[in-house]
């Protein structure tokens, strides 16, 4: 039988234990990481599935793909859309998810496993893409790499979110959604740096924004001009309460 001191010294050196694990700041990232599997790790393992416009970027992949390789550069007329009247589409449609999934299929994958892949990727950059921005956000709290795991998990498993990929198949808005939360970081960055190259990440972003959803890069642009406006109203740095105002 345990002495109570010889119990309670162990719980006291476990306590520490845990503590000194807490403290590590990539055990919350390889948390983010375990966490995100399952919403993201299933597209790997299905078939195609039928979703709202699944089979239509499945169907535009195919034509972008061969255009492309039959030397287009950049991809504008799509000569077997409107069933073979062809279409301008690639002329004002993002092209950016067509261009990651025509990168999948250099690779040797089909279009469908391209689009899957497009899927996959956009909803695992939003899961890092969200810890890194919260990571900035509470840059000066002692618990900032747990926050961020928090909002991590809680952007990717948002109903929308998912909903786009399982129901919707909005693949340009969920490579956007994707994007969006690392657009707000280097905006943030951006905002409290003053060397030049802190603004490289900010025109990346803004630039694959643009390439991949018109209407994502409306709404975070709204959102993102609010940030530095609240920043800029914000001389003593107080900038995060008047965001939550």
């Amino acid at each position: 039988m345990l002495k109570p001191w010889t119990t309670s010294k162990r719980f006291e050196r476990l306590h520490a234990a845990v503590a000194r694990l807490a403290r590590r700041p990539w055990l919350p990232l390889a948390l983010c990481l375990i966490a995100s599997l399952p919403g993201v790790w299933w597209l790997g393992w299905v078939d195609f599935f039928h979703t709202h416009d699944g089979d239509m970027h499945r169907w535009r992949q195919v034509e972008f793909w061969r255009l492309w390789r039959s030397g287009q550069v950049p991809v504008r007329w799509a000569p077997d859309l409107n069933y073979g009247f062809g279409s301008p589409l690639f002329t004002f449609y993002n092209p950016l998810p067509y261009l990651l999934g025509g990168v999948a299929q250099a690779w040797g994958l089909s279009a469908a496993e391209a689009v899957r892949l497009v899927f996959a990727g956009g909803l695992l950059l939003g899961s890092l893409g969200m810890y890194r921005l919260a990571t900035e956000w509470y840059a000066h709290a002692s618990a900032r790499y747990w926050a961020a795991l928090l909002g991590a998990v809680t952007y990717l498993y948002t109903p929308y979110i998912l909903v786009n990929v399982t129901h919707r198949g909005a693949l340009a808005e969920t490579l956007a959604l994707g994007i969006a939360p690392w657009l707000l970081w280097a905006e943030i960055r951006c905002l409290r740096e003053t060397r030049t190259s802190s603004s490289v990440p900010l025109a990346l972003a803004i630039a694959a924004m643009v390439l991949a959803h018109h209407l994502t890069t409306l709404i975070v642009g709204v959102l993102a001009a609010a940030l530095a406006l609240c920043w800029l109203a914000s001389p003593r740095g107080d900038w995060r309460g008047r965001v939550a105002a």
